[in-house]
């Protein structure tokens, strides 16, 4: 039996409307259908039905980086946020995208539809995302961006796991969140945000 969650939020009246804070925001999942009043989507083995505002939400959020505009919104994304079909950030910039994206799954569409060509930096962190042998984090990414890591077959792939996981990984980085941190101020993180929301946009890849 498929479990699932409703997440019906009805038009609010909130007299004066403030607008709060700027919420950056990317959407977790999959669309599985929409119907014109709800939209159903997959996380982690559950449906999630959306409608109204979180609806609105979710599919601003599916493709690019959207924002929140009053207290209302934010109200409800950090309902969908709770739900796991959202990941927020309280600022607006290249820095919050990033670690909006490292509390992302980064997932490859399986069969690609979009005819959208990519640029050089998209090819080179779409291949990084096809063809290793596990699930690449945005950090990860950035690091392999900045030191110019090819995506040779020697790092790909099953085979290729082990070579890869010890080429960005060392005894100071591998406890968890350091190399998250690291990346913040790399020259290459605004460079590999950027492709991966490309992928995105794309409909290359998916996050969880």
């Amino acid at each position: 039996m498929v479990a699932k969650s409703f997440l019906m939020v009805c038009n609010i009246n909130i007299t004066p409307i403030q607008e709060g804070a700027i919420m950056l925001y990317l959407s977790k999942g999959l669309k599985l259908s929409s119907t014109g009043l709800y939209t159903h989507i997959s996380h982690c083995g559950i449906t999630h039905v959306l409608s109204n505002t979180s609806e609105r939400l979710w599919l601003n959020g599916q493709y690019a980086c959207a924002e929140t505009k009053n207290e209302i919104e934010e109200w409800i994304l950090n309902k969908m946020t709770d739900l796991g079909v959202a990941v927020s950030a309280t600022a607006s910039d290249d820095l919050s995208a990033y670690r909006v994206l490292t509390n992302c799954v980064i997932c490859p569409v399986k069969l690609v539809k979009s005819q959208k060509m990519l640029d050089a930096n998209e090819k080179y962190i779409w291949k990084w995302i096809k063809k290793a042998g596990f699930m690449l984090t945005a950090s990860e990414l950035v690091f392999l961006t900045e030191k110019e890591v090819t995506p040779e077959s020697a790092y790909l792939g099953k085979k290729g796991w082990q070579k890869l996981i010890e080429r960005i990984y060392t005894t100071e980085t591998i406890p968890d969140n350091v190399l998250d941190n690291l990346m913040e101020s790399s020259p290459a993180m605004k460079q590999t945000v950027d492709a991966i929301i490309g992928l995105l946009s794309k409909k290359r890849i998916y996050l969880v």
